[in-house]
C-alpha cells in the first residue's frame, strides 16, 4: 500500500513519538502502539503493485528456515493453511511458505505481547491479566489466525493479515469460515490482491 500525499513521519508523529517508534531497526513490520495508531488513523492509503515483493518473501523464508519457533505454532498454521490454500505450488514451495507463515505468526505473537496487545480480537480474553502469575506459558493460550486463510500463497502475508484469537474463538471462526461467515466481520466474498 502507498500512503497518499507522503506525509513526513516526524511532522505526523511529533519529535518524541517519532524517536520512540523509529529508535530500533527492524526486518519486519513495526508494531504500533495506540499513540501511533491514533496519529496515523486518518491517513489515506491505496493499493499499489509491489513487483519486487517476492524478494522480501525469499529473504523471510531463508530467515524462517534458520530460526526457530514452537512446533505448536507450525501445527496451527498448517490448520489455517488448508490444502487448497497453497494450490499451484510445488511440494517444496508449500513447505517453505508454511515455515515462513509459522515464523511470521511467532513474530506477530511476540510483537503483540511486547506491545501489551496479546488478547483475543473477538472476546477480549487477556491471558496475561487472567493467568500471568500462574506459570502457564501465555503463548499457549492464544492462537495466531490468518484473517483470510485461503489467501496464503496468493499474496505476501503481513502482520495486517494476522489476528490473535483464544482457542475457542479460533475454532468457532474456522467453523464459520466453512459456511461463509466470520466473527471478525471481514468480507469473505472479497478477492485477495
Amino acid at each position: 500500500y502507498e500512503i497518499l500525499g507522503r506525509p513526513d513521519a516526524k511532522e505526523l508523529l511529533g519529535e518524541e513519538l517519532y524517536r520512540q517508534h523509529f529508535a530500533y531497526s527492524t526486518s519486519i513490520l513495526r508494531p504500533l502502539n495506540d499513540e501511533v495508531r491514533d496519529a496515523i488513523a486518518d491517513l489515506e492509503i491505496e493499493w499499489k503493485e509491489a513487483p519486487n515483493a517476492w524478494i522480501a518473501l525469499e529473504d523471510e523464508i531463508e530467515i524462517a528456515e534458520r530460526g526457530g519457533f514452537p512446533e505448536r505454532t507450525q501445527k496451527l498454521i498448517d490448520q489455517d493453511l488448508r490444502a487448497n490454500a497453497l494450490e499451484g505450488h510445488s511440494a517444496e514451495r508449500k513447505v517453505k511458505i508454511r515455515v515462513r507463515a509459522a515464523w511470521l505468526a511467532n513474530n506477530f505473537w511476540l510483537a503483540q505481547f511486547r506491545e501489551n496487545q496479546a488478547r483475543c480480537a473477538v472476546c477480549g480474553f487477556d491471558p496475561l491479566r487472567k493467568y500471568g502469575d500462574t506459570g502457564i506459558k501465555l503463548k499457549t493460550l492464544l492462537d495466531v489466525h490468518h484473517r483470510n486463510p485461503l489467501a496464503e500463497g496468493k499474496r505476501l502475508t503481513t502482520f495486517a493479515d494476522l489476528v490473535l484469537l483464544c482457542p475457542t474463538c479460533h475454532r468457532v471462526e474456522h467453523k464459520l469460515l466453512g459456511i461463509g461467515e466470520s466473527l471478525l466481520g471481514h468480507d469473505l466474498t472479497a478477492k485477495p490482491r
